[in-house]
């Protein structure tokens, strides 16, 4: 089911008015304009307009009214899946990535959605804007090759000229994610790794300390926190890893030794996470496991609410100290 939920409290989602069905279809199944799954979804700057990509193109939607949604002059066709969809900061460059390429359009009139220049890559899995809107992440595949990250200019969207590609092929990098910052990227690998790159001239992207090893398994995706102080990682092993980046992103130069550290212990998931990505302000991780989507609370006040919720307030002295021993028991809740 594709639609629209209130977050606030993240451990109570509710959802908001109907479901994003095209007119005239309905069912967990429906054949709407991008096919009958959806593979992916963004919103626009302003979070009026989400789009949504799946099997045969890209839906753009108006939740100026979010009771009311409605869709946009049908799907955008650009001859393929649309795996991976990325608003540009101002609002008016849509990127979409799939198996033909990385296509950016013109949304400033969203009646009049056009192509900006030719696709830029092959067969892609993910694109993504820095947040400045200069820079566009790729991850993309020759035929026959392995995924290799690309960094692409894209202040004249009509012109996008690569810059750099920081991943060797082998390293076979399934995400990237910019920092809030601008000058640093991470990029989950199929190896297991969390590795980070240097971007400040992305023209020579370089490595930022070792890559991060704790996953035992392939890692899917990576987000920061908006305030750049935390990396999570996901993957096929259940887990998310949260890494502490300020030493790294604190100093001039990334390439000096500084590194990511872990932050606490990983959090455990229902399955294999395939995304995740922080609310606005960052009090929220939402991940999709297993094709279902969670809400994990990162602020205090969140957790403690998700707690009494699923307790009813009855936690025991003894379970107290089974699952906080360090701390002197106080009746939960009260």
């Amino acid at each position: 089911m594709r639609g629209l939920w209130d977050t606030a409290d993240a451990g109570d989602p509710v959802p908001v008015g109907k479901a994003l069905d095209p007119p005239g279809v309905s069912g967990p199944r429906r054949p709407g304009p991008v096919g009958p799954e959806a593979r992916t979804a963004a919103f626009s700057p302003d979070d009026r307009t989400p789009a949504v990509g799946g099997d045969n193109g890209t839906e753009l939607w108006d939740i100026t009214h979010p009771a009311e949604p409605r869709l946009i002059d049908g799907a955008i066709d650009h001859g393929g899946t649309t795996d991976s969809v990325a608003f540009g900061p101002d609002g008016r460059t849509l990127a979409t990535a799939g198996s033909d390429g990385v296509t950016l359009w013109d949304i400033s009139d969203l009646r009049h959605v056009a192509p900006r220049g030719k696709p830029l890559s092959w067969d892609a899995d993910e694109a993504v804007f820095s947040p400045d809107g200069t820079v566009l992440g790729t991850i993309s595949r020759k035929p026959g090759g392995d995924l290799t990250v690309g960094l692409w200019d894209v202040t004249d969207p009509d012109r996008p000229t690569l810059l750099g590609t920081p991943s060797r092929p082998e390293q076979e990098i399934q995400s990237i994610a910019f920092h809030p910052g601008g000058k640093l990227l991470a990029g989950a690998g199929f190896d297991g790794t969390v590795r980070l790159w240097d971007i400040g001239n992305p023209r020579k992207p370089v490595p930022a300390g070792a890559p991060l090893t704790q996953h035992v398994q392939s890692v899917d995706s990576v987000a920061f926190s908006p305030d750049g102080r935390i990396l999570a990682s996901a993957g096929e092993d259940g887990t998310i890893r949260l890494w502490d980046v300020t030493d790294v992103t604190d100093v001039t130069d990334v390439t000096d030794g500084r590194a990511a550290k872990p932050f606490g212990s990983p959090l455990t998931s229902l399955g294999w996470i395939t995304a995740l990505g922080f609310s606005p302000d960052g009090d929220a991780l939402a991940t999709n496991a297993d094709r279902i989507a969670h809400l994990v609370p990162m602020s205090p006040d969140q957790a403690v609410r998700q707690i009494c919720r699923a307790t009813a307030g009855r936690l025991t002295g003894d379970e107290w100290r089974m699952y906080v021993p360090d701390l002197a028991f106080t009746r939960p809740c009260a």
